[in-house]
């Protein structure tokens, strides 16, 4: 992953880098373990409808059913995270 420095923010950085980057992120999160993830729907008024969560660019949207989803663990601990800041 790119460290944020002067020396990164001042150099433009091309798209085909940044996918590269996104790759290697989605590719160290395939290999994490999957845990599965459930938010309970009486949460939809706080929430929404669906819960974005984000680690080093990388993007989900867990809908807020009460339904299970499998989750990369990284994902899945900021998901506890953000619940157990509502409470």
């Amino acid at each position: 992953m790119a460290v944020t420095t002067s020396k990164s923010i001042n150099e433009p950085t091309t798209n085909a880098e940044l996918e590269s980057q996104l790759k290697k992120a989605k590719t160290a999160f395939d290999s994490e373990k999957v845990v599965k993830v459930k938010i309970p729907e009486v949460l939809k008024s706080s929430l929404g409808a669906t819960l974005l969560v984000g680690v080093n660019g990388v993007f989900v949207n867990i809908p807020v059913d009460g339904n299970d989803y499998p989750l990369p663990e990284t994902f899945a601990k900021h998901v506890d995270q953000t619940l157990k800041n509502l409470k």
